[in-house]
């Protein structure tokens, strides 16, 4: 509705009618509201996901600068980042 309509003009009819339809477009217009609040949650879980491994990379490649592992112990970080990266 573009313009509000004068209350006091309209019938019980018309006002039931209007109540409904106002009814029907907050009810509209809450799930557009959880949908995006679920979208948000969703967002943020995959940001925080992506700041882990991202995180866990780095400390990665950090120790292969600074600790030199050995073969073995390198291979079982590479093993245990794609496992989780494939998570």
């Amino acid at each position: 509705m573009s313009q509000r309509p004068d209350l006091n003009q309209l019938s019980a009819d018309q006002l039931r009618a209007l109540a409904t339809e106002l009814m029907a477009s907050l009810e509209a217009k809450e799930q557009a509201l959880s949908l995006k609040d679920r979208t948000l949650v969703y967002r943020d879980a995959v940001i925080e996901k992506l700041t882990h491994e991202l995180a866990i990379l780095k400390r990665h490649n950090f120790a292969k600068r600074s600790e030199q592992l050995d073969a073995f112990q390198r291979n079982l970080l590479d093993e245990l980042i794609d496992s989780d990266l494939a998570a």
